[in-house]
């Protein structure tokens, strides 16, 4: 037998087998989590708008104090999410109790996500800056009136499709879940 002829087969079983977990998307999971936690945890404050390279004061952070509060959730999910991927790569497919743990992650994240759209503001400057001298007004006022609301609308939409995703996997596990246990 050739190895092409090893690789299809194996390749087919994979299809065909729908508790095989990849190791390469469970891999990709992973990469995915530790860089958001490594910016997010690490430099919150890196995120933002540079108005002149040359002068430092003209650096704006973004990030708005309330998505701060929800940091420490986002690092529970994100804990919880990485400890998943790990038993996943452990046992190299799905059984009942990894399916319940995703359901239960994915609950978690739902909740997370759905307080997270809730927010006024996820990104912008906060309104004492401009009466702090930290940005000229027109600057602020460009950067309030045009990009902020932009961006906090975009974050937002991208949060919803993330939701909905989770609100179909858990569709999908459970209805697993149920199929198996009947």
């Amino acid at each position: 037998m050739s190895s092409a002829t090893a690789a299809g087969s194996t390749g087919q079983a994979v299809a065909s087998d729908p508790d095989r977990i990849l190791p390469i998307n469970v891999f990709a999971d992973i990469c995915g989590i530790v860089m958001l936690i490594i910016l997010l945890d690490g430099f919150p404050d890196r995120i933002g708008v540079i108005r002149n390279a040359h002068k430092p004061g003209s650096y704006l952070p973004l990030l708005s104090a309330e998505f701060r509060e929800y940091i420490p959730l986002l690092n529970l999910w994100w804990g919880m999410a990485l400890a998943l991927a790990v038993v996943h790569l452990h046992y190299g497919r799905w059984t009942n109790q990894t399916r319940l743990a995703d359901v239960l992650l994915r609950l978690v994240a739902v909740v997370i996500l759905a307080r997270l759209i809730s927010l006024d503001r996820i990104v912008g400057p906060p309104p004492s800056w401009a009466f702090q001298g930290c940005l000229t007004g027109i600057y602020f006022i460009r950067v309030n009136e045009r990009l902020v609301p932009t961006l906090n609308l975009s974050i937002k939409g991208g949060m919803l499709l993330l939701l909905v995703g989770k609100l179909y996997g858990i569709y999908v596990h459970y209805r697993r879940l149920f199929r198996r246990a009947t």
